[in-house]
């Protein structure tokens, strides 16, 4: 994986040696040509894992942006709703034993990241059993299964691939 990263790396800075003027576009430009030529050539390279890798980071990505944004408009809407005087907000436990401490913490901080969240403690010896205060939730489980079915599927997908 560290070979096909170097080559991509190789390929980016070739690239932005060729071009009539050098700038950080073309730098991008040849990094997303030479990692399409290493995905094409991927069984040939032994690059398959780097590949997966960075469509995870991207997806990754996306998935956060995604949360933030619908996060971000849920929170505007309670805000300028007649409900604002009410929120039904409340405070949860999110079981994440089955996370490596690096995988927990990532999703302790994608979770503040989202509007109307907040990671407030990691309880327990070993630090994987999360408490969450959200904002406004209709059904805390529905609030659990959402976590677990982006935020950290899309985390389980850069951590173990």
């Amino acid at each position: 994986m560290k070979t096909a990263g170097l080559l991509n790396l190789a390929i980016a800075v070739l690239w932005l040696f060729l071009a009539d003027r050098p700038s950080l576009e073309r730098f991008v430009l040849g990094w997303l040509t030479g990692f399409a030529l290493i995905a094409v050539f991927s069984h040939l390279l032994g690059a398959q894992r780097y590949v997966r890798l960075i469509l995870a980071l991207v997806r990754l990505f996306f998935v956060l942006c995604k949360e933030v944004t619908l996060s971000s408009l849920a929170v505007l809407t309670l805000a300028w709703s007649r409900r604002a005087a009410r929120p039904k907000s409340a405070f949860f436990t999110y079981d994440a034993r089955h996370l490596s401490a690096t995988e927990t913490m990532l999703l302790a901080h994608f979770i503040t990241l989202t509007p109307g969240t907040v990671t407030v403690d990691f309880l327990g010896d070993d630090f994987h059993t999360l408490r969450i205060h959200i904002l406004d939730s209709q059904d805390v489980e529905q609030s659990k299964k959402s976590i677990s079915d982006t935020l950290e599927k899309a985390i389980l997908g850069v951590t173990r691939i």
